[in-house]
């Protein structure tokens, strides 16, 4: 489940698990007690009373939204909180494939920062002073006893200081999506698919 509100549950389905942007988003009608539409590849950001803000996902992230009544999918670009809200809501991370512009740069800053070569994909989100990252390295080649990708998150400030470093999976077969997400000022993350783990992020 995406989300819910009095009339209305999200879902979405995962098409691939080895990529993990391409899915589609299904509008429950609660009342109805039945699917009201579907929208294939299209992953969720955010919504309001009338409209769902997302991007669709099938060539590369497009702007989009959906109307929720009749499930009218339109290409725009939207404000990054229409909420006016100040916390950052569910889902409100960046998912860059390896390859595109905006993950290599990423890579780059790694690579520079943290000595990592990163790997297939990263969730990326500026909060405040802070830059937060969910990343996969392939352990293989120096640690044979690793089958698959391990899953790694990062808290940066705007200086490109480390503070925070967590392992947060590893012999992964397929790519993990929303690994972590802000909600009143916390970092809330998993680890090992069983352990809840919350920071605060101001004193």
């Amino acid at each position: 489940m995406t989300a819910a509100n009095e009339n209305t549950l999200l879902f979405h389905t995962y098409i691939n698990k080895g990529n993990p942007d391409h899915k589609n988003l299904i509008a429950f009608d609660i009342f109805n007690q039945k699917v009201r539409w579907e929208i294939e590849e299209f992953s969720f950001f955010d919504w309001s009373d009338s409209e769902i803000l997302g991007y669709c996902t099938k060539d590369e992230l497009i702007q989009a939204t959906i109307d929720i009544e009749n499930g009218t999918l339109t290409e725009k670009a939207w404000l990054v909180n229409p909420k006016g809200e100040s916390d950052v809501p569910i889902g409100g991370t960046m998912l860059y494939v390896e390859g595109a512009p905006h993950f290599e740069t990423i890579k780059r800053f790694l690579e520079q920062k943290a000595q990592l070569q990163i790997v297939n994909a990263v969730e990326y989100l500026e909060y405040g002073e802070w830059i937060i990252v969910s990343v996969y390295l392939d352990e293989t080649a120096s640690l044979p006893d690793r089958q698959g990708l391990a899953n790694y998150l990062f808290v940066f400030d705007k200086s490109g200081e480390m503070l925070l470093q967590e392992k947060l999976g590893e012999n992964l077969q397929g790519l993990g999506v929303d690994t972590f997400f802000m909600l009143s000022g916390c970092l809330f993350l998993v680890k090992n698919k069983s352990e809840l783990v919350v920071y605060s992020v101001y004193d």
